[in-house]
């Protein structure tokens, strides 16, 4: 919000959207704590300011996860990933031990 306020010269441009945002992301903050990360790495994607999205084990915590994509080759998962990333979803990769 500030590269916008600055470039148009308006300290309170969308201030009253900035407050609805923040009110929103602690209503779904409520239920898990996880939701408004979620949900912000979303919004930051669809804004064009993609962030990676890959996570390390601990981050899903005791969570059930689901397998979605064997690979047989590289490009073929670095794909996925590109789209899970522009998705906004969260994403685990578990390499098999030969």
């Amino acid at each position: 919000m500030a590269e916008y306020r600055a470039a148009f010269k308006n300290p309170g441009l969308y201030r009253n959207l900035e407050a609805v945002a923040k009110r929103y992301e602690a209503y779904i903050n409520r239920n898990d704590p996880e939701a408004g990360t979620a949900f912000r790495a979303r919004m930051l994607t669809m804004l064009g300011k993609k962030k990676p999205m890959r996570r390390d084990d601990e981050f899903f915590g005791e969570r059930e996860l689901d397998l979605i994509y064997v690979g047989k080759r590289l490009a073929d998962a670095q794909s996925l990933e590109t789209l899970l990333t522009e998705a906004g979803w969260d994403y685990y990769v578990k390499a098999d031990e030969c």
